[in-house]
């Protein structure tokens, strides 16, 4: 979501292609060596959650990317290349 975010205003390399890690509601980029280590902490990242906010946050990132997906001109096949 923060790429498509990127994006859309413009960046011709969003952050997710550096593969840095991901970066944290606080902004901090966490350094992750590859997926298996990106899945691992974000494993351990949401342990702790309720099923409630589990299921809220998917609720709301997909409608998010529904929602900037459905508008033709926020995403275009030009923008996405």
């Amino acid at each position: 979501m923060l790429a498509v975010g990127e994006i859309i205003a413009g960046v011709r390399w969003p952050q997710i292609m550096h593969l840095s890690g991901p970066v944290e509601p606080d902004g901090q980029v966490r350094a992750l060596s590859d997926v298996a280590a990106f899945n691992a902490y974000q494993a351990a990242k949401h342990a702790a959650w309720s099923w409630e906010q589990i299921q809220d946050l998917a609720i709301y990132t997909a409608t998010t990317f529904q929602r900037r997906f459905a508008h033709p001109a926020l995403l275009s096949w030009e923008r996405l290349e």
